[in-house]
């Protein structure tokens, strides 16, 4: 490179605009900063201070653009490693809310089958425990005394050939027969429905125990799920705590060094500035 493209370049370095800068990554700011070291060194050897001067205060500023970056890149780096963590806790949330959904419905089903099943056997029994009492309840009822001695007097009064009386008599019994009939339909039919009822309230009483039995299945679920819950969201706010925890280090860490390289920076332009130059400083 001739002296004059040199002298180009060196220039085109030192008036770089600041929007340029702003534009350049963080390798491309290192290789930068350590090209205008080196055009600073050589400025003072070479006696060339308005340079060396210029070439300082664009380290400055290069260094200002570099921590900036750096800092950008950490904060980006940081939104990043949150929102992967948000990300993969919307994912395990999205599975144990389909998991749960697909573990109570199916528990639901099975709930509805075994209802089902009970209810349909109960009507099943009640049906077959009415053929039984109707089988097994006589149909018509004993003669009263009062029937009994009535058809006694009938057959007398055959015998006697009173077939008149034995006729009139004959129709009372007819009469009385039918009421007691009547009667004992009544009361066969209420004993029926009563020994049915009792055998429904058996029945019920099973019912509402399957009932109980669910429930008791389903607050089971409900607290599984209550704790599977607390876990997954415990163990996302510890990772979450953690990666704060971790960035806020990162930061204070970065913020320190910043301070430690400005102050480092302060004491040996105090040096120089007091005449002693870089080699008193360094043998400090």
């Amino acid at each position: 490179m001739s002296e004059q493209a040199r002298r180009q370049h060196i220039i085109g370095l030192l008036t770089m605009p600041v929007k340029k800068i702003a534009g350049l990554d963080e390798q491309e700011l290192v290789q930068m900063i350590q090209e205008i070291e080196s055009v600073k060194i050589e400025s003072v050897k070479e006696g060339r201070f308005l340079d060396a001067d210029n070439a300082k205060n664009k380290l400055k500023e290069l260094k200002g653009a570099l921590d900036k970056r750096k800092k950008t890149d950490i904060k980006s780096r940081h939104s990043i490693e949150k929102l992967k963590l948000e990300e993969d806790f919307n994912a395990e949330m999205k599975a144990f809310t389909d998991h749960w959904n697909e573990k109570l419905a199916n528990y639901q089903e099975e709930c509805n089958a075994m209802e089902r099943e009970l209810l349909e056997h109960n009507k099943r029994a009640i049906d077959e425990y009415r053929g039984y009492l109707e089988s097994s309840l006589a149909e018509k009822p004993k003669d009263s005394t009062k029937l009994i001695a009535m058809k006694a007097q009938i057959e007398s009064l055959v015998r006697q050939e009173e077939y008149k009386d034995a006729h009139f008599m004959q129709q009372k019994a007819f009469d009385l027969e039918k009421e007691e009939q009547d009667k004992y339909n009544m009361e066969r039919a209420k004993k029926m429905e009563n020994l049915i009822d009792q055998k429904v309230q058996i029945h019920q009483t099973d019912y509402q125990s399957l009932r109980k039995r669910i429930l008791m299945g389903l607050d089971e679920l409900e607290l599984q799920r209550k704790n599977e819950y607390d876990r997954l969201f415990l163990k996302y706010n510890n990772l979450k705590k953690n990666i704060e925890s971790s960035q806020t280090i990162q930061s204070n860490l970065f913020e320190k060094s910043i301070k430690t390289d400005r102050l480092q920076n302060s004491i040996k332009q105090y040096y120089v500035t007091n005449g002693n130059g870089a080699d008193a400083y360094a043998n400090k």
